[in-house]
């Protein structure tokens, strides 16, 4: 759905000269591309790079004033529905008749609830939210521009969970971690993580903002949930190599155990049939109690080599599970 508006150069210049390139281009549901277009196509001056981070002293000092023309009407076609070129006002107090994603909804109520941290900014995080640590008056395109993603990546096939924290887009099954931040350049766009593959930066570049940047950051989504997935299988099959190793080197432990303890029983009969044989040389038939010893002696002897033969060893060794 699509409406035309008119527009005046005055209109134009106090947009651009009032408020950032991306906030006024939401404010009038137009591209930023689009609004920088009709500045240049109408002969209305636009802020250097960088005016907005200036003090509010030399963005007066530095404010181009309007050039004279001849007055005419402006008329822009623009889309009412478009995410990515709503008014802030719509994006700061989302409602469910403005097609939003429940995830920049929950966002954006998380952020109206929030104070700034004493570096001024609003962060907020949590399951069905948004990653998202920008200025108040940052907001606004923000959120427009993570709603954009939102629509983009629906359309692309791709989804996103509401159930990690903070939420992620999912490729195939892979989730892939995204946040809106801001840094002394202006706001940027995190896609992906910092393991592996790393993380790219998404920031304006000059004559193209974000907003017109989304296919672009959704066709990365797609490459890093690759990378992402190559890197867990890359984890799992190390993880199952160790565990492997480790069940072998538990498993030789064992039936070397095994084999040692029926080595010990076979040492310990030798060496009492070594005592015995030595006491019955040096029996003289007088001793009382060497009859009884010798009789249990040779029973516990008896009995350790039964335990040593072939069959109670091979039993055995399936009690123990070594083989």
């Amino acid at each position: 759905m699509s409406e035309h508006i008119e527009l005046s150069r005055d209109q134009l210049y106090a947009a651009v000269w009032t408020k950032p390139i991306a906030i006024a281009a939401a404010e009038l549901r137009l591209t930023s591309m689009r609004l920088k277009r009709l500045c240049r196509e109408y002969d209305v001056p636009l802020p250097s790079l960088g005016h907005w981070r200036k003090s509010s002293q030399r963005r007066e000092r530095d404010t181009v004033p309007l050039p004279p023309a001849k007055p005419g009407k402006i008329w822009v076609t623009r889309s009412a529905r478009h995410p990515a070129n709503r008014s802030p006002a719509a994006v700061t107090r989302p409602t469910d008749d403005q097609h939003q994603h429940e995830c920049t909804r929950r966002t954006a109520d998380a952020l109206e609830k929030s104070t700034p941290d004493r570096r001024g900014k609003l962060a907020v995080i949590g399951a069905g939210i948004a990653s998202v640590a920008v200025r108040p008056q940052n907001v606004p395109r923000a959120l427009a521009i993570l709603d954009a993603l939102f629509e983009a990546a629906d359309d692309a096939g791709l989804s996103v969970t509401t159930q990690s924290i903070p939420t992620a887009l999912v490729v195939a099954g892979v989730q892939v971690p995204f946040s809106a931040i801001e840094d002394q350049r202006g706001l940027l766009l995190l896609l992906g993580d910092d393991i592996g593959p790393g993380q790219r930066l998404w920031r304006d570049r000059s004559g193209e903002p974000l907003e017109e940047r989304i296919s672009d950051i959704v066709a990365a989504t797609r490459v890093h949930a690759q990378a992402i997935e190559a890197r867990e299988q890359r984890i799992a099959e190390r993880t199952s190599s160790r565990r492997a190793e480790e069940l072998e080197r538990a498993q030789f432990s064992k039936r070397l155990a095994f084999l040692t303890e029926h080595t010990d029983r076979l040492v310990e009969a030798e060496k009492l049939d070594r005592l015995l044989t030595h006491l019955r040389q040096t029996d003289d038939a007088s001793l009382p109690r060497l009859p009884a010893i010798l009789a249990w002696a040779d029973d516990y002897v008896a009995t350790l080599r039964q335990r040593c033969s072939a069959s109670e060893v091979d039993r055995e060794a399936g009690e123990w599970g070594a083989w």
